[in-house]
């Protein structure tokens, strides 16, 4: 599997440096493209970023042009003017439904 097929979509730029890392150090780094939303098309690099993009990325999974993507964002504290995590999956799973996908959740 090529890099460009599998997408894990990050924040900004720290957060490619320490994913890139991570995939190095469990040697998927051939496998696996760490890239911020500016970097494949998107708006911003923030957290918004990531989500206002998953529509144009989903539908890069519908036509086969992308394999697997994967997202990290921060989910944020509700007392900081953070959505917390349900609200950011929320708006993650508002996004995904538009383009046909449902969001797997996974508990914090």
């Amino acid at each position: 599997m090529r890099s460009a097929d599998n997408l894990l979509l990050v924040e900004g730029e720290s957060d490619r440096s320490f994913f890139e890392a991570v995939c190095a150090d469990l040697g998927l780094h051939a496998a696996v493209r760490v890239a911020p939303p500016r970097d494949v098309g998107g708006r911003s690099n923030t957290k918004q970023g990531v989500i206002n993009h998953l529509p144009l990325l989903a539908h890069q999974l519908a036509d086969g042009s992308l394999k697997r993507l994967a997202a990290v964002v921060d989910a944020d504290y509700v007392s900081t003017s953070g959505l917390g995590f349900a609200g950011t999956s929320q708006q993650i799973e508002i996004k995904l439904q538009t383009s046909g996908f449902t969001l797997a959740r996974r508990a914090p």
